[in-house]
């Protein structure tokens, strides 16, 4: 099956940047594919977008519970840290004024 797709200057560009680098472009959007549901497939439940990196993010979750306070301790001052990490290294831009 052939399929012409209208594309804009910017995906274009994006193409011919994957190319580039050597992507094979026909192998990358067949593998995309692949990840659809089959037409013919009785699809229930409906695919959903993201709904295997939601289930994946709430398995960890599940893995990681403790009711341990000095685990709990130990977690919130090690996202306290990242957090004023972040915090020290952020770059404050100018915000330009609007007349």
């Amino acid at each position: 099956m052939n399929l012409i797709i209208e594309l804009s200057p910017d995906e274009e560009r994006c193409i011919e940047g994957a190319r580039a680098r050597g992507v094979d472009v026909k192998t990358l959007f067949k593998a995309m594919l692949s990840g659809l549901p089959d037409a013919g497939m009785d699809a229930s439940p409906p695919y959903k977008p993201g709904a295997n990196t939601v289930a994946l993010l709430r398995q960890w979750r599940a893995e990681d519970h403790t009711d341990d306070p000095e685990e709990l301790e130990r977690r919130d001052r090690e996202a306290s840290e990242f957090m004023e990490k972040l915090r020290k290294n952020r770059v404050d831009f100018p915000v330009p004024r609007v007349s």
